[in-house]
């Protein structure tokens, strides 16, 4: 009888095992989600990717418990799973891993009625999908609550079999999902789609119309320039609520990038013809530009009667047209003529432009050099501006003859700007040789140039200038001392301070003294010292 009681009992302890050991599984598999959950967010990235890998390692049934915890946005409790989501989401990186993670998010949409919750997993299944998705995907497109997140998705995963699952729901959508759809199959250039969305060209919903046109243009068949034109006939070229010129522009920019030129020039033609108001000059630019690059050698001509079809403004946007033209040598010297027969702010603009587009030490020394001496002082600072971008030292003595011919303020600071540019320490001589030959305000910005260039060798040229009876070019050089003092020049700098009266010069020496001082001269520094000791003491 024992024994038959024993072997009962062995029996249901057997029989019980596995559900106790499911039990004991279950509840590892939950603290093990609980102690991801508990770390995040992550600290940093390795600890991010630590944890990613740990979830990645609680199977399918870990991934569960966790997207089941993701609630609405706001609630505390959510917080950490979406942390975790995250994660996985941004941490997949290789073809099996996001699958994994897509099924997942495929059956947590399927179980959640929030919208939010719905909207979140839809977000991350476009992160994340493949064709896989296509399905669930297309059946939100009919819920006006995400479907919008759903066309997104669909239109990121973007394989065939997604691009017709948002043509086929093109038909049988509601207005709001129907433009929705219209622009995505747009945005991915679904020739396809071309028939039905030239059919909504139609529409009497503004937004649906709006957006089949630009879908049409961003598809860019040459089939479609027929309505295209007839929509922007119909909003007289202008702007409109329903964008059609927007839409013939666009169409005309892709139509350049399948390189049609000979459809590009038509509609660049039609544009132009279309568009002679200043309301219009942005669509205008537009037509110049295709036209320009369809057929760059009647450019030229066009676009110099161009300039001045309306405000200054136009004038320069015409010119940024005709820039990358003008590296041809027809072109070139077209605009060249026109820059001669031009006269004040128009003819430093095409040398702006000229030179912008030629920067070559044959362009300075053909055109910008001789520009130097032009009678137009716009033009004169814009040469200097423009020898200056060329890098180029060779055209420092140029420079340095243009600055001593300047009397106006302006031209003055546009010349010492642009000698900034080339000048270094190594050829500072070439403004301190010839320094004195300037006027006051010229040796000024000279001095200006030695001190910012820290022109030490010229320490002597400076020194001398602080001698001038000129208020101005005896300040600058006292302010400039500082600056182009070296070891050297102690012995002359101990001198000028043994003379110095005004608080100005004492400062300034002082300072150049202690710019200077190095170990060999704090011998000299003592000596004076006991001398100067008031004068000196600051240093």
């Amino acid at each position: 009888m024992k024994s038959n009681k024993f072997i009962r009992c062995t029996l249901l302890l057997l029989m019980q095992c596995p559900l106790l050991l499911n039990a004991q599984d279950q509840r590892l598999v939950k603290t093990k989600v609980a102690d991801v959950l508990a770390l995040l967010p992550a600290a940093d990235n390795q600890q991010a990717n630590r944890l990613f890998h740990e979830l990645m390692n609680l199977g399918d049934e870990g991934l569960t418990m966790v997207t089941d915890q993701v609630q609405p946005n706001g609630n505390a409790g959510g917080v950490a799973p979406r942390y975790a989501v995250s994660l996985l989401t941004h941490y997949s990186t290789i073809k099996e891993e996001k699958a994994r993670v897509e099924q997942v998010y495929l059956a947590a949409l399927g179980k959640t009625r929030e919208a939010e919750v719905k909207a979140y997993f839809i977000d991350n299944i476009q992160l994340v999908g493949s064709d896989a998705s296509v399905k669930a995907l297309t059946e939100y497109i009919a819920d006006q609550a995400v479907f919008d997140k759903a066309i997104s998705a669909l239109t990121a995963i973007g394989t065939p079999n997604a691009r017709q699952a948002l043509l086929n729901s093109l038909s049988h959508s509601a207005v709001p999902a129907q433009a929705r759809l219209v622009k995505a199959l747009g945005n991915l250039k679904h020739q396809p789609a071309l028939q039905s969305i030239t059919g909504l060209v139609s529409s009497d919903n503004l937004q649906v119309k709006k957006q089949a046109l630009w879908s049409i243009a961003l598809i860019a068949d040459a089939s479609s320039y027929d309505i295209l034109l007839q929509e922007a006939k119909n909003a007289g070229y202008k702007n409109d609520p329903s964008e059609a010129t927007n839409a013939l522009i666009e169409f005309m920019h892709q139509v350049t990038t399948k390189g049609n030129n000979s459809l590009v020039l038509q509609i660049s033609k039609a544009v132009l013809d279309n568009t002679p108001d200043a309301a219009q000059q942005h669509f205008r630019l537009a037509g110049l530009e295709s036209f320009a690059n369809a057929n760059p050698n009647d450019a030229p001509k066009t676009l110099i009667k161009e300039r001045n079809h309306f405000d200054a403004e136009y004038r320069k946007e015409v010119l940024k047209i005709a820039a990358p033209g003008t590296s041809n040598a027809a072109a070139l010297n077209l605009w060249k003529k026109e820059y001669k027969k031009s006269s004040g702010a128009e003819q430093a603009e095409i040398l702006s432009m000229l030179a912008g587009a030629n920067r070559n030490d044959g362009f300075v020394e053909a055109t910008l050099l001789p520009a130097l001496s032009s009678s137009n002082q716009q033009t004169r600072m814009v040469a200097a501006s423009e020898i200056a971008s060329s890098r180029n030292k060779n055209f420092t003595t140029s420079l340095v003859d243009y600055l001593l011919k300047c009397t106006d303020d302006a031209e003055l600071k546009a010349a010492k700007s642009a000698l900034l540019q080339l000048t270094d320490k190594d050829n500072a001589g070439l403004i301190a040789q010839k320094i004195e030959t300037g006027l006051p305000k010229n040796k000024v910005s000279m001095l200006q140039i030695l001190a910012e260039r820290r022109a030490v060798k010229h320490f002597d040229v400076v020194a001398k200038l602080a001698a001038s009876k000129d208020a101005e070019v005896y300040s600058a050089a006292y302010e400039a001392l500082p600056y182009v003092s070296a070891g050297s020049n102690i012995g002359t700098l101990l001198k000028m301070l043994s003379s110095a009266e005004s608080d100005k010069e004492l400062k300034a020496i002082q300072a150049a003294i202690i710019s200077a001082l190095d170990k060999n001269t704090a011998a000299l520094i003592n000596e004076a010292y006991q001398k100067e000791k008031i004068k000196l003491l600051p240093v």
